[in-house]
């Protein structure tokens, strides 16, 4: 699966996936267009959101950083 995604295995529930991820259960069905939050399948990949958002959140965030000197006179 691609960062910010869950592969759904036996045993998964929605509210152990949220804890899992940092994100609460409502943000999960609203990222996920899912109808019925019980209704899960071995196989099913999620986007993984934040909490309050339907954005996924990447597994791994890097950030660069670019710095120029000027010299001082």
């Amino acid at each position: 699966t691609a960062p910010g995604e869950y592969t759904v295995v036996e045993g998964d529930t929605l509210s152990e996936i949220a804890e899992k991820f940092g994100t609460d259960v409502t943000t999960l069905v609203a990222a996920n267009a899912l109808s019925d939050a019980d209704a899960l399948f071995v196989g099913q990949v999620l986007k993984i959101a934040a909490a309050g958002s339907a954005t996924p959140v990447p597994e791994t965030a890097t950030a660069t950083v670019s710095v120029t000197a000027t010299p001082t006179p």
